[in-house]
């Protein structure tokens, strides 16, 4: 279990990341192809597990952010940061700075975006 801080942290920083990019407004529900093929960036955080839906959002189009993880799918191994997907620590603290360097680099995120899928 994380402790409450980071979880407090996490929610605070997800918040702020669909504010400020438009992703999702809060409390809104959409299903999962409606949600991966429309923005810009996509967020891959882990639950309990490993995110289930990260090749489905590797797919979308999108240049997809993916939180360091302790768990591992059996397709990780042929998978390689910023070729197919964007890392960000798994506390979330360099988030906001991952998402700013993508909003920088609309080339190189063309380039991550069309190697992903």
């Amino acid at each position: 279990m994380f402790p409450s801080s980071i979880v407090l942290e996490r929610n605070r920083l997800y918040k702020l990341f669909c504010e400020r990019c438009f992703v999702i407004k809060p409390k809104q529900r959409t299903g999962l192809s409606d949600f991966a093929f429309q923005h810009k960036y996509q967020l891959n955080i882990d639950g309990t597990v490993a995110a289930y839906r990260f090749p489905y959002l590797l797919a979308g189009g999108s240049l997809v952010l993916k939180q360091d993880s302790n768990y591992y799918e059996h397709f990780y191994k042929y998978l390689k940061p910023y070729e197919h997907y964007v890392p960000f620590k798994r506390d979330l603290r360099d988030l906001l700075e991952k998402i700013q360097w993508a909003k920088e680099n609309d080339k190189e995120v063309r380039r991550v975006e069309r190697r992903s899928n």
